[in-house]
């Protein structure tokens, strides 16, 4: 994991390269994260305390099927074990004393891998992904960061809403928002024959919770 951060930014920084000195000079979407959204104080969602810790419990336990899917049956019990020390950390009086003893140290495990950088190096690496291509005029590059609750496995329902993220904060739908990738895809065809954000960094949100994961 220490190295994602540092993979990922020299990839990025030869696909720029790669992209700018061929003769191509028609539209591209660049699909980032959700850390580089930014919050209504002007910071952006990677740099806001614990962002990682943070996650609904309905989205944890949309991460840890996914994780079994994908034989991931270790990251699977630890989100499992995270949530369940999360909740026993926030409301104690509803476990014994043995178990508040070893949510709590769980609790702070979990909490110090979730919020390490190295943990978190792709989200990091997305943003200098966004901050490569902000000021750059000579093609058509249009930046596409998926809201937090991003889901795959859906439904096309066809319904998205644009949000366009700015410095001075986008809306919190947009952030705090989810969307199946299914109706993400089309909110990417729709822009790609548009092109009515480009130069722009945006995201987009719509229906989920349609269906059981």
């Amino acid at each position: 994991m220490k190295d994602i951060y540092r993979l990922g930014v020299e990839g990025h920084s030869k696909i720029k390269t790669a992209i700018l000195k061929s003769t191509y000079r028609g539209p591209f979407i660049i699909i980032g994260g959700a850390g580089s959204l930014h919050l209504r104080t002007g910071k952006q969602l990677c740099d806001a305390n614990g962002f990682a810790y943070k996650w609904p419990d309905a989205h944890l336990d949309y991460m840890r099927a996914r994780m079994l899917d994908h034989g991931q049956r270790g990251f699977s019990t630890f989100i499992y074990l995270f949530k369940w020390a999360r909740s026993n950390y926030q409301n104690p009086g509803w476990f014994s004393w043995l178990g508040r003893m070893f949510a709590w140290l769980f609790h702070v495990f979990a909490k110090k891998t979730l919020t390490d950088p190295d943990a978190i190096g792709l989200i990091l690496c997305s943003r200098i992904a966004l901050s490569m291509w902000e000021g750059v005029n000579d093609v058509q590059w249009s930046f596409l960061s998926p809201p937090w609750l991003l889901r795959d496995k859906g439904l096309r329902t066809g319904r998205y809403e644009i949000h366009i993220d700015k410095d001075e904060g986008s809306e919190e739908a947009g952030i705090y928002g989810g969307i199946y990738n299914e109706d993400m895809a089309v909110a990417i065809v729709d822009e790609v024959e548009t092109r009515k954000l480009t130069h722009v960094h945006w995201t987009c949100t719509g229906p989920i919770g349609l269906k059981h994961w």
